[in-house]
């Protein structure tokens, strides 16, 4: 064997032996051939053991490069990474946005406090931008230890941005929760956007406490409270946007900048004071529960000015009493009615005609006419989820009407709206959006009638605006809600009924039709 390496101490392989043809032909000896063999078994035990040394280098060499690499790498992605050379304001908009995607409530683990757990840069712009603490989100999900801390860590932080407090919990208040509360209040001064929805055990007025004035620009407030607390803290906040499922003359608020209003009324009065005070009024959601139909008087019309109003463009009305003030006030800019009847007590009797809901009356339904008409608005979305119980006015149809929503739970009246519709075509050609909803109590026959789930007409109505060049109809919605008094609805064959077919007729030409019942859309049943 050669002599080896004085710097690796490998030695280079032995090469002077011969190969088997050779020995054989030499007429080497038995021995010579044994201590031949002798020595070539100590060369390959050496070169094992070399080859054994030099695996275990390359093998220590490739995780020395796999590592070397792979942290060579990180670096490069640090500079090469377009979010390592982001201005600040840039790097505080995406933060912004990964802040805004997250619905949730207060945690550590969510924008914006994980995002000062990346890098020095990060923590110092996060930490040094009061905008992004603004605003405190409080859910069903924020348990309340981790949640004191994040809100005494956002307070400090946001000082002196002015604060958005969102405060959703569906489930009773425990005591804890009450000095989270309170002391969230000690910051109201610094308050501009609240939305605060409880069920119960914490009146939500008690946050609105305190001997600062508010600057409240944006409030919405939903719960029920134990106790009756009134506050006049809001009288000088200069709110745009207010919304409180409770009395006005609870939580007195200066009207004269609002432009979204949605708040009990108590009476017809009440909410031509309020259409009054609030000029810049866009929009005016007048809730349920509290408002009653009265008798006006010939005082009431001498003494009431008509009142113009260019700005209010959405008008709804959660009740099914309209109030006789809506004949004293003009919206030429109204562009959407809506009314919404809350359920009332009803008892399924033959030849009943009312059914699950309030309904409008004929005084109720001529108000708005008159309305519409006075004020030559060009009315787009009409939405009656009240019945109307004599719908005689065809004057409420006009042509710039692009979407209607009617609710019957009388025959006459439905028979009478289909046959308006047909004969009026032309007079609302820009028709896109039809919703219907039947709340009429019916009797099955014996099985020889066919089964009709709407009054005569539908079909006639239907064809007509599906014919023609000019039909505009995109989307036909009806929703049956009756209930047949001598038979159950799971044995119904729904889909034997002819006004199935007329929509299956319009989703075949492309209309986008759906016939609920149940809760179910039949046309999914006849697609599958």
């Amino acid at each position: 064997m050669k002599a080896s390496c004085p710097e690796c101490g490998l030695s280079e392989p032995s090469a002077d032996y011969q190969d088997l043809t050779s020995l054989l032909r030499s007429g080497a000896s038995y021995e010579d051939v044994m201590v031949d063999s002798a020595t070539l078994h100590r060369e390959a035990v050496h070169l094992e053991k070399e080859f054994t040394t030099l695996t275990s280098l390359l093998d220590e060499t490739h995780r020395k490069h796999a590592k070397v690499k792979l942290a060579l790498d990180s670096r490069n992605s640090l500079i090469r990474a377009h979010i390592r050379r982001l201005p600040r304001e840039l790097l505080l908009e995406v933060f912004y946005h990964l802040q805004n995607e997250s619905d949730s409530g207060l945690d550590s683990m969510r924008a914006p406090w994980i995002c000062a757990h990346i890098c020095s840069f990060w923590r110092e712009t996060c930490l040094s931008s009061p905008s992004l603490f603004a605003t405190i989100s409080i859910d069903n999900e924020c348990s309340i230890y981790p949640t004191t801390h994040l809100v005494s860590e956002a307070l400090r932080l946001a000082k002196p941005h002015l604060l958005t407090i969102k405060i959703h919990r569906r489930f009773r208040v425990n005591p804890s929760f009450e000095d989270l509360f309170n002391h969230l209040a000690l910051s109201s001064e610094y308050w501009t956007h609240v939305d605060i929805k409880i069920v119960e055990g914490y009146n939500l007025l008690r946050l609105l406490q305190g001997p600062r004035s508010l600057s409240l620009r944006h409030m919405s407030i939903e719960g029920t409270s134990p106790e009756s607390l009134r506050t006049d803290r809001l009288s000088s906040s200069p709110l745009e946007y207010f919304s409180h499922n409770d009395l006005l003359c609870d939580v007195p608020i200066t009207l004269r900048h609002l432009r979204h209003l949605s708040i009990c009324i108590m009476d017809s009065k009440e909410f031509w004071d309020v259409v009054d005070a609030a000029a810049s009024l866009e929009t005016f959601i007048v809730l349920e529960d509290h408002f009653r139909e009265e008798t006006p008087t010939s005082r009431d019309a001498e003494h009431r000015r008509v009142l113009f109003r260019p700005r209010l463009r959405y008008l709804e009305f959660r009740q099914s009493w309209i109030p006789f003030t809506l004949g004293s006030v003009t919206f030429p800019s109204l562009e959407e009615f809506w009314t919404v009847s809350k359920p009332s007590n009803w008892i399924g009797q033959q030849g009943n005609s009312t059914r699950g809901l309030d309904m409008i009356t004929e005084a109720g339904v001529q108000r708005i006419v008159d309305l519409v008409h006075r004020s030559q608005c060009s009315l787009r979305s009409f939405t009656l989820n009240s019945p109307i119980l004599i719908p005689k006015h065809g004057s409420i149809l006009l042509p710039s009407l692009s979407s209607i929503e009617v609710t019957f739970n009388d025959k006459s009246s439905e028979a009478a709206f289909f046959t308006l519709m047909t004969d009026t075509i032309n007079v609302v050609p820009n028709l896109r959006c039809l919703t219907i909803h039947d709340r009429i109590i019916r009797q099955l026959g014996n099985g020889m009638v066919p089964l009709c789930l709407l009054e005569d007409g539908f079909e006639a109505m239907v064809l007509s605006r599906q014919a023609g060049s000019t039909s505009c109809l995109q989307q036909l919605k009806v929703e049956v809600h009756q209930r047949f008094t001598n038979i159950s609805p799971h044995s119904l064959y729904i889909t034997g009924c002819r006004e199935t077919y007329t929509v299956w007729q319009c989703k075949k030409d492309g209309i986008d039709a759906q016939l609920i019942y149940g809760g179910f859309d039949i046309m999914c049943k006849l697609r599958n």
